[in-house]
């Protein structure tokens, strides 16, 4: 059957052009997909269920990346993880989900950190 498909030459030139058009098409969706991903940022998120009035620590951070659009600015920052360790939950936040700026509270004194809660 290879002879058969090899002596008539046409055959070979349309498979040929036939794949360096899929080829192509393939290449030029791919560039067009990447090119239309919107930008990402890094947020952080949390590794286990975080009730209120707990304290977090480094182990309860963790680090996503999410679409940067209109809500990302309600996200905290990587790079402001320092800031948040020692902090008070305020709202509930679920395993694995962003955390909010206005999730937590400032670390506070001991005697403070019951009127944090409350506020």
């Amino acid at each position: 059957m290879l002879k058969r498909i090899a002596s008539t030459g046409v055959n070979l030139v349309v498979l040929g052009v036939s794949v360096g058009i899929f080829l192509v098409a393939f290449i030029a969706l791919n560039a067009l997909g990447a090119a239309q991903k919107p930008p990402t940022i890094s947020v952080l998120s949390a590794t286990r269920n975080l009730n209120i009035g707990d304290v977090i620590t480094a182990n309860d951070l963790a680090v996503k990346t999410v679409f940067q659009d209109d809500n990302a600015s309600l996200y905290i920052p990587r790079e402001e993880v320092t800031g948040v360790v020692g902090g008070i939950v305020a709202q509930p936040i679920g395993n694995g989900q962003p955390i909010f700026r206005n999730a937590i509270v400032a670390p506070a004194a001991e005697g403070t950190r019951l009127s944090a809660v409350l506020a």
